[in-house]
């Protein structure tokens, strides 16, 4: 994959969807196959991804069944780095301030995303909303 290549998908606003843009992902990892701790990498982005899209599903629009998440993933070669790009026409929610985990299956996606990802925005724009999540590769998991 050469450094300008970036893959755009357009998805319905459904959880059944939510692994369609973990699949794209990885398989754009995959195609990055000399980096070192691939497989680790691959669980990590893929799964930030596919959290950062239950929340545009279950906080911008609602669980409605209506809207679309448009994601446009990037691969860097130099530096080594994936760029998630996130968008939706939902509504805006404020995620600093989303109250505290309520019990242990719902409200613990946020902080797993940060944690996974070396950089996480979230910001309003013109017409939407977006997330742009980037995971540098070069670096062992964890570090």
């Amino acid at each position: 994959m050469i450094p300008s290549d970036t893959v755009k998908l357009d998805l319905p606003a459904r959880p059944e969807y939510l692994p369609v843009a973990a699949a794209c992902v990885t398989q754009i990892i995959v195609l990055a196959h000399h980096m070192p701790h691939l497989e680790t990498l691959a669980y990590d982005i893929q799964l930030a991804v596919q959290e950062a899209c239950a929340n545009i599903v279950d906080h911008a629009y609602g669980r409605s069944g209506e809207g679309r998440i448009e994601m446009t993933v990037r691969l860097t070669l130099r530096p080594a780095q994936l760029v998630v790009e996130l968008y939706d026409t939902g509504e805006w929610f404020d995620i600093d301030n989303i109250p505290a985990p309520s019990n242990k299956w719902r409200g613990r996606g946020l902080g797993l995303i940060r944690r996974t990802m070396d950089e996480v925005e979230y910001e309003r724009q013109v017409g939407g909303n977006r997330w742009r999540l980037v995971k540098n590769l070069e670096r062992p998991p964890g570090s």
